[in-house]
């Protein structure tokens, strides 16, 4: 009698287990669908502008302030500097403060101005020191309309009290380029022209 041993047997190969093919294309609109997820709105076009601007700040002794916030408006970024002085004469603080508007346009402009005006006041009030404020609003584009708006920014008038007075400028992300008002009041040791061209300018 004739036995079989075990490289008699006829050897049954299982059929390789496909990948279904509902899993693999799963995956792969998966896999293309997070290839194709947008940044984050708030990262704009103008990250890498706001990096050396924040760089320059921080060079020339600018200390980042944490969580800066007024009314409803928190700001993505504020620094400021203090210069203080003996005899009893008033300090000076110069401040920077970044806001973020992926749609920026002229009711929106005009509301940010008043508030920022508001904001600058508040804080020299409250410091009764001269207080320096540049906003610098960072925003995807720029219409021709708002350009000229903010560019005719008529001069403004401070009353002998005032201590403090503020700046807005621009960023439009599309063009690389800062917009701000051709004439600016300058007060006391304010140099906002100075600062736009040290700080601001692509």
């Amino acid at each position: 009698e004739k036995r079989l041993g075990k490289a008699d047997v006829p050897a049954t190969k299982s059929a390789p287990q496909e990948t279904p093919k509902k899993s693999a294309e799963a995956k792969k609109a998966e896999s293309s669908k997070k290839a194709e997820t947008p940044a984050p709105a708030s990262s704009g076009g103008y990250d890498e502008y706001l990096k050396e601007v924040l760089k320059h700040l921080s060079r020339d002794d600018y200390s980042e302030l944490e969580d800066e916030r007024f009314g409803e408006l928190r700001f993505k970024k504020a620094f400021e500097k203090t210069n203080k002085y003996m005899f009893n004469t008033l300090d000076e603080f110069h401040r920077f403060v970044v806001l973020e508007e992926d749609e920026l346009n002229d009711d929106r402009f005009i509301e940010l101005e008043k508030e920022i005006k508001q904001y600058g006041k508040e804080l020299s009030d409250s410091r009764s020191s001269y207080v320096y404020t540049i906003c610098l609003v960072l925003t995807n584009s720029v219409s021709a309309p708002l350009k000229k708006l903010i560019y005719n920014t008529k001069p403004a008038k401070y009353a002998f009290s005032e201590l403090g007075s503020t700046v807005m400028v621009v960023y439009n992300a599309a063009e690389n380029d800062i917009i701000y008002p051709k004439t600016i009041t300058e007060e006391n040791n304010s140099n906002y022209l100075g600062k736009i061209k040290d700080y601001l300018k692509p």
